[in-house]
């Protein structure tokens, strides 16, 4: 491996013969011509040419002293004859002192297939240029029988994938990338399939056979380990820098290693770490791939591997190159179990370097991801607080915040892995020790990591992270840190999806940068904008998939604040309230019902749901009577919200326009002197306005004597009123269920059910009914179940009619369920009519039905999308119109209600499972 460093050429992207000009006899011999020439085609290949169009000066990326360096060195290295680089293939050659019995018999068969093609060669050369086409077709198809013939003769019994693999183990040290990367991924897999038989041969003894079977996996290796060595191409996918031909290298000497017995891979192991001790940096960078494969692969080896090993790779962890150090922490990753096994004591080293990277590092280097990765997997080992000393929270926690607004969400969830392992309890059974303020910028990261993160994984990790924060806290420190933003949080999660969030309410949080030595780089400006922030992602983030996040990021949030809602009621420690000072839960109590009483609907919703959980908790908390007490006793204020009716904001801006446009139709019917059939108020409803503009109205306008423009153009405008009225309608119905629904639910959980349950139960219902989320629908599902054991002993008990409705929904769906008609048979003489309702045992069924449709339905469109033609009888007797309907309001209304009646019963089923005879 010393001789190929020290005297092989390195393997780049290519040769560079492509920026090379060809010798062009019209040219002549100017060099200004070459050099116009050459700068002509250099800014066509780099894209410059285009720059220049936009305006941008590129006559000083290169001068024409660039151009003539290649030639300059050429002479100068022609005349001072100092030591020439050879090409890999040519150095190897060199170095093999003997052929083994294998590659003598190798080399004879290419002897043997050179003299036959010599000998068609002088054959056809003798023959001359007289000899007709059809012969010589012949004697060429004869030279290529004797070839293969030869071949086969000579390598009968042997490895049938040998040859090609020689073929490919020489393609692995081409000049050209692709060529490279094409070997190494063909040789990965093969070696993965087939890589058992390489080298064998069935005239072999069985030593013999795994002796020349090791001898090829060695020679492979070995070839390998020069490709990852002398590679140089490097390459760009999305922010991160990538080496696709040393990555895949690496993974094909992983099906290498697999066969490989003990030694060869003693050997292999001692190649790589010489390469870690290489002053370039891509070699270092190929050593550690070959180092993570090799620990992951061969694990019943990794008790010896890791002690040798392990010392590079925690130098290669303070490389100053940050792929280099990215990919030393990625090969800890896989074995980061055997570390507490292997080399305990050097556990505290390896994560006070990891602390002190992240503290180096810039949040948007691509080396953030292995670092970040390598610690969680470090500090969610069962076993590892023990070796380590206590963590300075108040030091590590803040070098974690940048990493939460990483681009890679990768990135991300393994930070908020890590911030949840920090903040777990304690084994003593203590409170975290740490700062108000510390704890105050944990909460309002974490809590704003779920508003706007798009990944659910991440956001189910943030709530982890939130509950520890919020329980293993101690009650002083946690009072100070949730109290001055738990209406400003509130406030946060009732954000409209459409509308981003105000950058005053965010946390921001920026890593310090190392400073870059380099010239020119001083004066750059860093500064990036960042993007606008929504409920549910951010603005690079699809908007159906905002909208999707919205409601389960409400939802979330929503159990979040519950959990803290049983904390911040608490009195204080030490705080004496019978001097006149208002207790925590009045003071609580009156930003709740501040909301409640908004006409917002999306403040009353996400209140309700809050007041929920808050209920919900406190059962489990098992707080004290008097908080329970104070709960019920607000609940009756709640009450009176489930039967007001107000026009909410949400479509506050839609009934101002709605408004305004009737007032003028009105104004245009009474100018013609038109009847208005209903009452003409100056307050505008949406009911009235919706009888404005009804089939009454159509009426009159169509019997009323005027002109066909002028009743052609009042019609139009009463439609369109008409359609809009009926949009914004079901939009205020949707917001009524959802609000309704969560305020019933917050009563229930309260267990202060009022004397009359109509008011309470008829928005479950309708919820269960309507609610096309199903998030919302599940929550639903689950307060009714929980209303379903409160009225047990109620007389009288609602119970079995909200069953009765339940079991109603569940089969409204014709889709889904059967209609089965209780009927005579037909005892018509109508042949036809007979025929229509003739009885068969396949009739009815749902499946079958559905299955056949979506069989023909794929006929068609694979037959002919446009249809038979004329007189041609169709392809199926299902009707077109029948087969490609589209979902029509019944059949979505029908699949609501049908869900929302499982989700109910799965609920009632798992909170009486216990119970069945109730």
């Amino acid at each position: 491996m010393t001789v190929v460093l020290s005297n092989s050429t390195h393997l780049m992207a290519s040769e560079g013969k492509e920026f090379d000009i060809e010798d062009d006899a019209t040219l002549g011999t100017d060099i200004k011509e070459k050099m116009a020439k050459q700068r002509q085609l250099l800014n066509a290949r780099l894209g410059l040419d285009v720059a220049a169009k936009l305006g941008f000066d590129t006559s000083s990326f290169f001068s024409n002293d660039d151009l003539m360096a290649s030639n300059e060195k050429q002479e100068s290295t022609s005349n001072n004859s100092p030591v020439v680089k050879k090409n890999l293939r040519e150095v190897i050659s060199c170095t093999k002192e003997g052929l083994s019995s294998r590659e003598m018999n190798r080399a004879k068969r290419k002897a043997r297939q050179a003299v036959n093609k010599q000998r068609s060669r002088e054959t056809a050369d003798e023959n001359g240029g007289e000899e007709p086409e059809r012969k010589k077709t012949k004697t060429e198809f004869k030279e290529e029988y004797a070839i293969q013939f030869d071949v086969e003769a000579g390598d009968a019994g042997d490895w049938p994938l040998e040859w090609f693999c020689d073929q490919l183990s020489q393609d692995l040290f081409s000049s050209c990338w692709e060529t490279r990367h094409g070997a190494a991924t063909a040789l990965r897999e093969v070696l993965t399939v087939h890589g058992s038989g390489a080298g064998k041969a069935t005239y072999l003894s069985e030593s013999q056979m795994e002796e020349n079977h090791q001898i090829w996996l060695e020679d492979m290796s070995i070839r390998l380990l020069c490709v990852l060595a002398l590679d140089r191409f490097g390459d760009f996918v999305s922010d991160a820098v990538v080496a696709p031909v040393r990555e895949t290298c690496a993974q094909a000497l992983c099906g290498v290693l697999k066969l490989m017995n003990s030694p060869s891979c003693n050997h292999v192991l001692r190649i790589l770490l010489q390469l870690l001790d290489h002053q370039e940096w891509e070699t270092r960078h190929g050593g550690l791939l070959g180092l993570k494969y090799l620990l992951a692969v061969r694990e019943d080896m990794i008790d010896s591997f890791l002690p040798q090993s392990f010392p590079f790779i925690l130098k290669g962890l303070s490389d100053a190159v940050d792929d280099v150090s990215a990919v030393a922490a990625s090969a800890l990753i896989p074995i980061a179990k055997k570390l507490t096994e292997l080399v305990p004591g050097s556990i505290p080293q390896v994560v006070n370097k990891l602390w002190d990277l992240l503290s180096e590092q810039d949040e948007l280097t691509a080396a953030c991801n292995s670092f970040m990765g390598l610690l969680a997997a470090i500090l969610n080992l069962p076993d590892v607080q023990t070796l380590l000393p206590p963590q300075p929270l108040n030091e590590v926690v803040p070098r974690l915040w940048p990493f939460l607004s990483h681009s890679t969400s990768s990135v991300r969830k393994a930070t908020l892995q890590t911030l949840c392992t920090l903040t777990e309890k304690p084994r003593d059974g203590t409170c975290i020790q740490w700062d108000a303020q510390l704890l105050q910028d944990a909460m309002r990261h974490v809590f704003q990591r779920v508003l706007v993160e798009p990944n659910p994984e991440g956001r189910n990790v943030s709530e982890k992270v939130w509950n520890n924060l919020v329980m293993n806290s101690g009650l002083v420190e946690l009072l100070h840190a949730a109290c001055p933003f738990i209406t400003v949080w509130l406030f946060l999660s009732m954000q409209p999806v459409k509308v981003p969030f105000d950058p005053n309410f965010l946390i921001h949080t920026k890593s310090q940068r190392r400073k870059n030595n380099a010239d020119g780089l001083q004066s750059f400006n860093h500064t990036v904008v960042p993007p606008k922030l929504y409920i549910g992602g951010s603005e690079t983030t699809p908007i159906a998939v905002r909208d999707i996040n919205a409601v389960q990021v409400r939802c979330m949030t929503a159990r979040m604040l519950g959990l803290l809602s049983c904390y911040i009621v608490k009195p204080a420690p030490g705080m004496d309230y019978s001097a006149g000072v208002e207790k925590p839960i009045d003071c609580y109590e009156k930003v709740i019902l501040a909301h409640i009483n908004s006409k917002s609907a999306l403040q009353r919703m996400m209140t309700g749901l809050v007041i929920a959980e808050w209920a919900k908790r406190e059962t489990e908390i098992k707080a004290e009577n008097i908080i329970l007490t104070a709960l019920k006793d607000s609940s009756t204020a709640y009450t009176p919200a489930l039967t007001s009716t107000c026009t909410f904001d949400e479509i506050a801006h839609s009934f101002t326009r709605l408004a305004q446009e009737t007032r003028d139709f009105v104004a245009t019917l009474k100018h013609y002197k038109v009847p208005i059939p209903a009452e003409n108020d100056s307050v505008f409803t949406l009911q009235h306005i919706q009888q404005l503009t009804g089939t009454e109205t159509q009426q009159m306008i169509l019997k009323f004597k005027m002109r066909m423009k002028l009743q052609d153009d009042l019609e139009e405008r009463r439609r369109s009123i008409h359609s809009s009225v009926l949009q914004t309608s079901n939009e205020q119905l949707m917001l009524s269920v959802s609000s309704l629904a969560a305020l019933s639910g917050a009563i229930v959980m309260f267990r202060a059910l009022p004397e009359k349950l109509t008011p309470v139960v008829k928005p479950l219902m309708e919820s269960i009914r309507r609610e096309s989320d199903e998030n919302l629908q599940k929550i639903t599902a689950e307060h009714l179940a929980i209303l379903l054991d409160q009225c047990r002993q109620r007389n009288p008990c609602p119970n079995e009619k909200i069953l009765a409705n339940l079991c109603t929904f569940l089969r409204c769906d014709p889709e889904f369920t059967p209609v089965i008609h209780k009927g005579q048979p037909n005892h018509s003489t109508n042949n036809i009519d007979a025929a229509v309702t003739k009885f068969g045992n396949y009739n009815g069924i749902v499946t079958l039905n559905n299955q056949q449709r979506n069989a023909e339905r794929a006929a068609f469109k694979r037959s002919n999308s446009t249809g038979r033609g004329r007189g041609r009888p169709p392809t199926t007797d299902i009707p077109l119109e029948e087969l490609f309907k589209e979902e029509d309001d019944t059949q979505r209304i029908n699949g609501i209600q049908r869900r929302g009646a499982t989700l109910t019963l799965i609920a009632i089923t798992k909170a009486f499972w216990r119970r069945p005879a109730e």
